[in-house]
């Protein structure tokens, strides 16, 4: 049984997980089990559990410490026989430095710990996850990617990880007009982040330099000297500017 703790109020959160019984509160006209309840001895997964409000925290510590609980507005107490998996991207141990987490339930959840990189750490992983996803989405109207478009994604650094993929994968089966996905299906916001490369210890300034000569590139398909026009520089000087920034011309 899973909650995504950081999707809903905490009001919500709380009746979904301990349940509730009639009256308890307004709207609650008949009894509810909970999460807890419905994990039996199974097992009960809170998603973003750094994401629950203190209060609750307190009362989900509650819970593991004595292996039971009590619905919202009920008086009878009923035992917990499952476990607990519980996921977050934030730095937890952070969190209970700054006391937005309490240290009790932190120490009582970190039993056993699995730690995820981002997926710009584990890039090896990326052609079976575009493989995953293509099955999963495109069905039998797609059957493979070129080689040229996982290289070119493999490459860019995913700030929004898996689920940026998946996102990606989705909007490039959309363009696709045959039974193969290509570097062109590649949405133009991600074709200009390639472009733009990782984040790097640029200033502002030349980041916005950079961008604006990315992005005039892209709108001129790759004319070096419509580009220069349009930036009002010499095609000299943006050729220089494109070799200190590392920038290729998009392929027409």
């Amino acid at each position: 049984m899973a909650v995504d703790c950081g999707a809903l109020s905490p009001e919500i959160v709380e009746s979904e997980i301990f349940g509730h019984v009639r009256g308890a509160f307004t709207g609650a006209i008949g009894d509810r089990p909970g999460l807890l309840a419905s994990a039996a001895r199974g097992t009960l997964f809170l998603d973003e559990v750094g994401e629950l409000s203190l209060p609750l925290q307190a009362k989900f510590f509650r819970v593991l410490q004595d292996r039971e609980f009590r619905p919202l507005g009920g008086d009878t107490v009923r035992k917990f026989e499952g476990r607990v998996i519980a996921a977050t991207n934030r730095d937890l141990e952070a969190a209970v430095r700054a006391g937005s987490f309490r240290p009790e339930l932190y120490f009582r959840l970190c039993v056993h710990s699995v730690h995820v990189p981002p997926l710009r750490a584990r890039k090896s992983d990326i052609p079976a996850l575009i493989r995953h996803f293509i099955h999963k989405h495109g069905g039998d109207d797609v059957l493979a990617i070129a080689p040229d478009a996982v290289k070119e994604l493999a490459a860019y650094h995913w700030p929004g990880n898996v689920r940026e993929l998946e996102n990606c994968i989705v909007s490039m089966l959309a363009n696709c007009e045959g039974r193969v996905v290509d570097t062109g299906d590649i949405p133009k916001a991600l074709r200009m982040a390639l472009r733009a490369g990782p984040p790097s210890d640029r200033t502002p300034l030349e980041d916005a330099e950079r961008a604006a000569i990315v992005a005039t590139l892209e709108e001129a398909g790759g004319n070096i000297a419509e580009t220069a026009r349009r930036l009002g520089i010499s095609k000299a000087t943006l050729y220089r500017k494109m070799g200190a920034y590392a920038l290729t011309p998009p392929n027409r």
